[in-house]
């Protein structure tokens, strides 16, 4: 149940309303919502939806609130994974379009006013934009597509998205739409994936391409991404694997219902091994760094070889593994936890041997 501390002191209806799911980012939090605050076109409220922090991030909600009461308001609700968060704030959305912000990255200042010049002018209920990638105070590199800048998709030029996303993780990301809001439809069976931690925006994304009718590419980076090297996205966990298998069922729903070409299909097939064989080489290495169990693994690897989308995969793919990642995957069909144990540490020690050689 989510407690809400709603302190909108502004009745008109906004243009914007930017859904921001916060969840322990009390040292990035302040940048976050100040790169919103500060932007040159105001007609926006921001949703905070505080996700069960345990650091000082509910405060920081509360005092940003107090401060700007007709452009804020913040929700405390219990941890439920920033999936749930996200729909959580697009129910309390009151403006015309929705933009998504993760509380540890921000806009750029002309974000909101170059998105908006984008809607009056060519009337699209789906804009796309890129972004720049953010480490340690430097921005390391801008992404920007290679769709032709205010490139328009309509009813009959989606495919190309289509394909691109079943088959790229390039349009993966939420926080890189603007998107109307009544294109978001929000239905019970959301609550089904608490604790989805791995391709929750490609899950939402896929909907929100499948109702638009049309999407205007704007070449510009608008959007700041903090690069964490430490993130959750980079864990290669059984939680993840089964967030990925989630929603790849879900896209393979989409690309048949968008007449996606098989060989794209096929290639999402394939990425299952690398998953799977992911999923292993990082478990096993926690093993033998003492930080997960052997039981870990051994339920892992035993779930991954009953995915029979995994097994098919790899019949079909594995001649284009290499060979330590054949053994590996060989190993997880056959559950052989400890056989893939031996393999990670032969690995580390041959790795270790090459780099000496090279230096």
């Amino acid at each position: 149940m989510i407690m809400a501390n709603e302190n909108l002191t502004n009745n008109k209806i906004p243009f914007f309303s930017v859904c921001v799911p916060v969840y322990n980012v009390e040292k990035y939090l302040r940048e976050c919502l100040d790169s919103v605050l500060n932007q040159t076109e105001q007609d926006f409220e921001i949703i905070l939806i505080d996700d069960g922090s345990t650091d000082n991030s509910n405060l920081i909600c509360d005092e940003y609130v107090a401060k700007y009461p007709d452009k804020i308001s913040a929700y405390h609700k219990i941890n439920e994974g920033q999936f749930i968060a996200r729909f959580s704030a697009i129910s309390h959305a009151r403006g015309q379009y929705l933009l998504f912000l993760d509380s540890d990255d921000f806009f750029e200042k002309d974000a909101f006013c170059e998105i908006k010049k984008t809607i009056e002018e060519t009337g699209a209920d789906l804009v796309l934009f890129g972004y720049k990638k953010y480490l340690r105070g430097k921005y390391i590199n801008e992404c920007i597509s290679d769709y032709e800048d205010n490139q328009v998709f309509d009813k009959h030029g989606k495919k190309e998205l289509y394909q691109d996303i079943v088959s790229k993780d390039s349009l993966n990301a939420i926080w890189q739409k603007c998107v109307r809001k009544d294109l978001v439809v929000i239905t019970d069976d959301v609550f089904n994936y608490v604790g989805l931690n791995q391709g929750e925006d490609r899950l939402l994304s896929l909907s929100i391409l499948d109702n638009a009718s049309k999407i205007v590419y704007l070449g510009k980076a608008l959007y700041v991404y903090r690069f964490n090297e430490a993130s959750t996205t980079k864990n290669n966990t059984l939680k993840n694997y089964k967030s990925i298998e989630i929603v790849d069922g879900f896209v393979a729903s989409y690309a048949k219902k968008w007449n996606v070409d098989e060989d794209v299909i096929s290639n999402k097939e394939a990425n299952r091994v690398q998953l799977g064989f992911s999923c292993a080489f990082s478990l096993a290495k926690q093993v033998i760094n003492k930080t997960k169990n052997i039981e870990e693994l051994k339920q892992a690897i035993t779930y991954i070889a009953n995915d029979k989308v995994f097994t098919c995969a790899l019949n079909k793919y594995g001649k284009d593994l290499s060979t330590f990642k054949q053994k590996v995957c060989a190993r997880i069909v056959k559950g052989n936890a400890r056989g893939i144990i031996r393999l990670v540490k032969a690995h580390r020690i041959l790795t270790k041997i090459r780099q000496k050689l090279k230096g």
